[in-house]
């Protein structure tokens, strides 16, 4: 068992690296570096490791198929069919392919992560330029009550700078900024004027917040115009930023989770419980802000609310079998 543990070390990192020729993110040149082409890689990427993973479980499940037949009476348990040799071998094999199955499931959470930020990104760029949003029955509708529940909870608004000018997924979200950024900047004299008119209206009403049925057709007139041009505009450039800045904390925290969880099918041997524990430990030793465990939480449940693809076909061949146990014990009773 020693030794197999070794091998896993060995075997699945290499498998997790496999890359399509060309696709890396980093690849890309700073001016090609847009969103939606580093999202594509980042899909490819991982769906050419999770066919790397699949085609290295083939030859485990040939063999698995080869001892299992080895089993003559239906029914009775393998460890009282098959010798002690075939038994350990069937345990070592169940178990590459247990991890093989984990390490799939990490890359489909990873494509459905990446997918989830990528319509985070289109909702929040919605509201900002049409001021529109999904209905609470709309499929997209969970997604966005994130990027509500992120307006609320995070507490950092500070603008982020990727580290390295290198293209990355945070320098893609870094750059989708620097639109509303530049708005913002070029209409500061428009800003500082309006505010001064504001004022001006509420000292002559002696207002200290505005009330808008105190004031004359005129200076209502004025103010909605304030409001419509400098001030409306103003604070959807800011919300969108602030969405932007929110999405790039959680593709941080997708990262996170996916390395860590990498780690732990390496050293997990196949047990599907080991999934976490380097996530939990690095909490429990405060390596995460406050902000960070938040984006967590949250990943943690969008799984839930979204499963990945994988989780959906496991839940739908479950169901299956399931209709397939209860026919035939039907038929068992009826004979």
């Amino acid at each position: 068992m020693k030794r197999f543990a070794t091998l896993l070390l060995i075997a699945i990192p290499t498998v997790l690296g496999a890359v399509g020729p060309g696709a890396r993110v980093s690849d890309l040149s700073l001016e090609r570096c847009e969103f939606r082409e580093v999202i594509a890689r980042m899909q490819y990427e991982s769906i050419e490791k999770a066919a790397a993973i699949a085609e290295q479980s083939l030859p485990v499940l040939k063999q698995l198929e080869q001892i299992n037949v080895k089993a003559k009476i239906p029914g009775k348990p393998l460890q009282d069919q098959l010798d002690p040799q075939d038994i350990a071998k069937f345990t070592e094999l169940s178990q590459r392919l247990q991890t093989t199955q984990i390490a799939q499931l990490m890359e489909s959470r990873r494509q459905r992560d990446l997918m989830v930020i990528e319509k985070m990104v289109m909702l929040a760029d919605r509201e900002y330029r049409w001021q529109d949003h999904p209905s609470e029955k709309d499929p997209d509708y969970l997604i966005y009550a994130s990027i509500q529940l992120l307006r609320f909870t995070v507490k950092k608004d500070d603008i982020t700078v990727p580290a390295a000018p290198i293209c990355s997924l945070e320098f893609a979200l870094h750059s989708i900024e620097n639109e509303p950024i530049g708005k913002i900047n070029a209409s500061k004299d428009q800003l500082d004027s309006a505010t001064i008119s504001l004022k001006s209206i509420l000292a002559k009403y002696r207002m200290d917040k505005l009330d808008r049925s105190r004031l004359s057709k005129a200076d209502l007139e004025k103010v909605n115009e304030l409001q419509n041009k400098v001030f409306k505009p103003l604070e959807r450039q800011s919300t969108f930023i602030k969405d932007l800045e929110h999405i790039k904390l959680m593709a941080r925290a997708s990262e996170i989770m996916y390395e860590a969880n990498k780690q732990d099918i390496a050293f997990g041997g196949g047990d599907v419980n080991a999934i976490g524990k380097t996530l939990q430990r690095r909490s429990k030793n405060n390596e995460f802000d406050e902000d960070t465990q938040i984006a967590i939480g949250l990943w943690t449940k969008i799984n839930e609310k979204i499963p990945s693809e994988v989780v959906q076909e496991w839940s739908e061949a479950s169901k299956q079998l399931e209709k397939i146990d209860a026919r035939k014990k039907g038929e068992k009773t009826k004979n």
